[in-house]
């Protein structure tokens, strides 16, 4: 019985260092980094020219202004606000994006701020659109 019990003592000893030993290397704690994917811009950054020509109801205002191809949409808006020359208000959903007023105007009943680009409604999208090169972008009212 002796010799039984001093196995069992010196077994319950090394499992016990076996153990603390693989819960000490479970338990290492080493910092996560996280990076953020670069997009590669193969595409050449050069100044384009493009036109916003605004909509509001009887007259037609035209903006033309030369930013970098590789700007937005949205970018573009910003820097006629910025310029003064329209103001604007926008809401931003989970889906995209909606106008809410131009210069202190909301849109009427059963109508929408849009911005049309070759007919086609990209408000939703204007932050990941990027400027086409004299491209013409017409900011109206629209049907819902």
């Amino acid at each position: 019985m002796k010799k039984t019990k001093k196995i069992m003592i010196v077994s319950y000893i090394l499992i016990l260092g076996i153990l603390s030993l693989y819960i000490n290397s479970v338990l290492k704690k080493e910092d996560m980094e996280t990076y953020e994917k670069e997009k590669s811009n193969s595409e050449e950054e050069y100044q384009t020219k493009v036109t916003l020509r605004y909509f509001n109801g009887s007259d037609i205002s035209e903006f033309e202004i030369k930013l970098k191809n590789t700007d937005t949409v949205e970018d573009l808006l910003q820097e006629l606000r910025s310029s003064k020359k329209i103001t604007y208000e926008i809401t931003r959903y989970t889906y995209g994006i909606e106008i809410s007023s131009v210069n202190g105007t909301p849109p009427t009943k059963g109508y929408k701020w849009a911005i049309l680009f070759n007919g086609n409604d990209i408000t939703p999208n204007i932050e990941d659109i990027n400027l086409v090169k004299n491209g013409i972008y017409e900011l109206k009212m629209i049907p819902k």
